[in-house]
């Protein structure tokens, strides 16, 4: 068994196409992070996640223009590349502009004869807000990704068949959920770094939930013994991208301070609220939690930002850094709301515009970044 390593995805793909072989259940490669995995796991296929790679960031990626974010060109260039030609099914969810342009561009490069090297597609497409018909077609398509899932797994598609299954999911679920969020106060009390942390929880992204429980609570027990590393400033990380290794991190962490949350779907927003279980069908509750807590721009704006302005306004972050990289084209316009939210608050504002997370990076402000962590620590010492 390969260790639980989220900066080598590929062997760790690799174990995960050999469980799946093992236990003879259909391999399902999933994009982003609405798709829920436990229903994945309960309808009795395996998930496998495709993420973006900094690699692909200056490649060529004919036929979709280079127009498009860096991360949707990349999810296409390992797609349309035949790297996930094994899986028996992926799933896009349309929960983005960049998704669903990426869903198109597979659809069409599989109808022109690419279908020994793309997998069957299938678009996961909730919708988010209060109305009733919102609600309603979200509710629909949870059900009939439900049942595209037994279906493919050979079982019947009723739901009823599907309870006690997505019932243990959702508790396992929830445990990983528990254990992300006291990882989390961990960090608060600076036992542990950011990107240390960051990485054990998205490397859930590439094996079987049970193995990822077993691993986050290895490294309580073991982060439980270390001594904290006090007098640190405690940074909020907000990107405008998904954060797909901890380069970020490494910049940050390397002034002194130590990111104790980052605003992210495989980083401190596992931790989020856990799905309510025993009032109801299970499918329900996981569909009332996705609506709630899942990450995506398509969601209304109060909801979206929820989890961030909690997080600001906790007095558990001595400052805020937010990176929007150049190619931005939509984050930007909120910065200045979010930068007078955070002064409200009392946390002070880093605004990061260099290009960090690609292979050709430049050379970020690493003056100016210091000077903002001293003037941190400065204000926490005197506090």
């Amino acid at each position: 068994m390969p260790p639980l390593d989220p900066t080598a995805p590929d062997a760790l793909r690799a174990h995960q196409r050999s469980e799946a072989a093992a236990a003879n259940r259909p391999v399902v490669a999933v994009v982003g992070s609405v798709v829920p995995r436990e229903l994945i796991v309960a309808a009795g296929c395996h998930p496998v996640a495709v993420m973006a790679r900094a690699e692909d960031w200056g490649r060529d990626s004919s036929p979709m223009e280079a127009g498009h974010e860096t991360e949707t060109r990349s999810l296409f260039l390992q797609v349309a590349g035949g790297e996930f030609a094994w899986a028996d099914l992926l799933i896009v969810p349309g929960t983005s502009d960049g998704y669903r342009y990426l869903f198109q561009y597979l659809k069409e490069v599989r109808r022109q004869g690419s279908e020994d090297r793309i997998p069957p597609l299938l678009l996961f497409d909730p919708l988010f807000g209060p109305s009733l018909a919102v609600r309603r077609h979200s509710r629909d398509a949870l059900q009939e990704l439900a049942q595209r899932l037994q279906v493919l797994a050979g079982h019947s598609g009723h739901e009823d068949d599907l309870s006690q299954a997505l019932s243990e999911a959702l508790a396992l679920g929830n445990h990983t959920r528990r254990l992300c969020t006291e990882l989390d106060q961990l960090r608060a009390a600076r036992r542990v770094s950011g990107t240390q942390a960051h990485a054990a929880v998205r490397a859930g992204a590439f094996c079987s939930p049970q193995r990822h429980a077993v691993a986050l609570e290895a490294l309580r027990v073991e982060l439980m013994a270390r001594a904290p590393a006090m007098h640190r400033p405690r940074l909020l990380l907000c990107a405008a991208v998904p954060l797909y290794h901890e380069r970020l991190h490494a910049l940050v962490e390397q002034t002194g301070a130590v990111v104790t949350a980052e605003d992210d779907a495989w980083g401190s927003r596992c931790g989020a609220p856990e799905v309510k279980l025993g009032h109801g069908p299970p499918l329900e509750a996981l569909f009332d939690h996705l609506m709630a807590h899942a990450v995506s721009p398509r969601m209304p704006q109060a909801e979206r930002e929820a989890w961030l302005l909690q997080r600001l306004r906790s007095r558990q972050h001595d400052g805020l850094v937010v990176y929007v990289p150049p190619d931005d084209q939509f984050f930007g316009w909120r910065v200045p709301a979010l930068r007078a939210e955070a002064e409200q608050a009392g946390v002070p504002t880093f605004v990061l515009r260099n290009e960090v997370l690609g292979p050709q990076a430049a050379e970020p402000p690493a003056e100016a970044l210091h000077a903002y962590v001293g003037r941190l620590a400065v204000a926490a010492a005197s506090a």
